[in-house]
């Protein structure tokens, strides 16, 4: 008793040679097995443990995007939203006569605060109306 596992793949082909319509057929991989002269076609079926293979890695996928997913949270959105709170805070708390350096470069005294904008003294005894958003932190003394 010999078993073996087929696939078998049958391409046709019109007559006269010409490739225009080729078809493909695939029969079904099954289990042949040969006995006293005649072949039989069984379907071979999946055993336990193959279904939970298949099982494990659906699960493993879904691990690993689930995984992705916190890593991106971890190293990226969450230093970034601490950074930007720090910042923040850092704009809310600044007071007249302050000394700042804003992300241009621009060493400065703070002179007057209102919402959204400052108004800083430079060292030529200059005055420049600047965004809050643009001061990047106390100038070292």
């Amino acid at each position: 008793m010999s078993t073996f596992n087929t696939l078998l793949l049958v391409q046709s082909t019109p007559v006269g040679g010409q490739n225009e319509n080729q078809q493909q057929t695939v029969v079904q991989q099954g289990e042949t097995t040969a006995q006293e002269g005649h072949v039989t076609e069984q379907p071979v079926s999946q055993t336990p443990i193959q279904e939970e293979i298949k099982e494990d890695k659906s699960w493993g996928n879904y691990l690993f995007i689930v995984l992705i997913i916190v890593v991106f949270y971890m190293f990226l959105i969450r230093p970034q939203s601490k950074r930007a709170k720090e910042e923040r805070k850092f704009r809310e708390a600044l007071k007249k006569g302050d000394k700042i350096v804003t992300i241009a470069g621009i060493h400065g005294k703070v002179l007057e605060l209102d919402d959204t904008t400052a108004i800083i003294e430079t060292e030529g005894q200059g005055k420049l109306k600047i965004e809050k958003s643009a001061i990047a932190k106390h100038q070292p003394s």
